[in-house]
């Protein structure tokens, strides 16, 4: 006890002669107070916080949440920040922020708040080994909805960029890594961040990243917010017309992933209806003959468009024009697909295209050479254009697509139902207009009548 500061001796007598039922308030009081005074405590009660928080993961957590959100001054935050990492607190745990609603490990947090000074605090505290927090997402996969390059900036945070914290953040290359695994955690880091800016369309961000770090414009692979993809897919999916010709210009092939992947960029920009990024595509060597799963050619996605989707007027008449762009590029009109589907039979089938539409489709299709398909059948249904042009019922609409078809018709059994279903329904469409003449003299009879008679009476 005498070895014990003077400090010390107050505190405990104040503590046995307190009333039992105020002792544990005003020793936490007193402690806090004295804590304040007595370096020596002082300096034994933080090591032992300290010590706690490396010790268990819950408090270390808190700790580093205070460090980052809760400071203000930033010589106070780094000083508390170096303490908390001196005493072996692990900086790769994850730091629950609900303002984002997500977890994040301390660096992904202070670049999600664009903090740059707080970035390059932790850089600078981290030093050599700040290369393990950044690449442990990439080496090991995890599926963070943003990872440290692209974590600018959550969904529900305003879209501006830092690019300071970008080019910070670039500039740590994998130095816990060696050989061909480095090189490959380089080229992946570097892909995360050019996706999620072609996905963003923002074009400063993918000029840095591509032409100061060298990012890998054709790479291919699976990105965890994206899955398998290409950076031009990324900025095709959004609409980006100077993101694609940036990326091309940069080198991006436009023809990754190959024929028969489930995506081509020439066939997302005819299915979305992104003319400018389909000319742009085709003057950088775009295959037009080019295939996705189930055989289907840049054509069948150029007339399906987007799936439940109904185009307006105006959109219409765009598809029209890449149909016609497609189609003077090389695109071959006779294409079928796995089930022997062609772009015929995607023109006559749908009921809810207007006439109009497709009697223009119908006849650029054949001038450019669809006539050959007009007898093919269907691989499981076996219908021809001309059978799914029938099924739309006798009327002047369908009747005026089985006449277009109609000369190119080969198979002379087909060519004599098809002339006889025109003659049906050419008298049908006859009747349909005298029984409708007659329902207006009808009526026009009866207004004149009742004008007449009213004036009369």
């Amino acid at each position: 006890m005498l070895s014990l500061p003077a400090e010390l001796h107050h505190l405990i007598a104040s503590f046995l002669l307190a009333p039992e039922s105020n002792r544990w308030k005003l020793y936490i009081q007193s402690l806090t107070r004295l804590s304040q005074t007595c370096k020596q405590l002082h300096t034994n009660t933080a090591w032992m916080v300290y010590a706690a928080c490396a010790k268990h993961p819950s408090l270390g957590r808190l700790a580093l949440r205070h460090a980052i959100v809760g400071i203000e001054d930033p010589d106070q935050r780094f000083h508390l920040l170096e303490t908390l990492y001196a005493a072996g607190v692990d900086f790769g745990t994850v730091v629950s922020w609900s303002e984002f609603g997500n977890q994040y490990p301390p660096l992904h947090l202070a670049v999600a708040l664009q903090d740059s000074s707080l970035v390059q605090q932790l850089l600078k505290l981290l030093g050599n080994n700040a290369s393990r927090y950044a690449y442990h997402v990439v080496m090991h996969n995890m599926a963070l909805e943003q990872e440290l390059l692209d974590v600018n900036l959550p969904r529900r945070v305003s879209r501006c960029r830092d690019t300071e914290i970008a080019s910070m953040l670039a500039d740590i290359h994998p130095v816990h890594l060696k050989g061909r695994e480095a090189q490959k955690a380089r080229r992946r880091y570097l892909a995360g961040a050019l996706f999620r800016a072609a996905r963003d369309r923002d074009v400063e961000m993918v000029r840095m990243l591509v032409g100061k770090y060298g990012a890998d414009v054709n790479y291919h692979g699976r990105i965890e917010f994206a899955g398998r993809s290409t950076p031009l897919l990324q900025a095709m999916g959004a609409g980006g017309a100077a993101v694609t010709k940036l990326l091309l210009d940069f080198g991006a092939n436009p023809n990754v992933p190959p024929s028969g992947s489930e995506r081509v960029p020439l066939t997302i920009a005819a299915s979305c209806l992104f003319p400018d990024i389909l000319e742009l595509l085709l003057n950088a060597g775009a295959d037009v003959l080019v295939r996705t799963y189930q055989s289907r050619g840049v054509l069948h996605h150029a007339i399906d468009g987007e799936v439940y989707r109904v185009l307006s007027p105006r959109e219409r008449t765009i598809q029209l024009d890449m149909l016609r762009l497609l189609l003077a590029r090389g695109a071959d009109p006779n294409e079928a697909d796995i089930g022997n589907v062609t772009a015929l039979h995607r023109v006559c089938a749908p009921k809810d295209v207007p006439h109009a539409v497709r009697v223009s489709q119908v006849k650029l299709l054949l001038e450019y050479g669809a006539g050959k398909s007009v007898g093919v059948g269907q691989t499981y249904i076996e219908k021809t254009p001309v059978d799914m042009a029938m099924d739309h019922g006798y009327n002047r609409q369908a009747l005026e697509v089985v006449r277009l078809l109609l000369p190119h018709i080969e198979d002379l059994a087909a060519r004599k139902r098809a002339m006889v279903w025109v003659r049906e329904c050419e008298r049908e469409v006859r009747a349909g207009l005298l029984h409708n003449g007659l329902h207006i003299i009808g009526v026009c009879i009866l207004v004149l009548l009742a004008v007449a008679m009213g004036t009369w009476f």
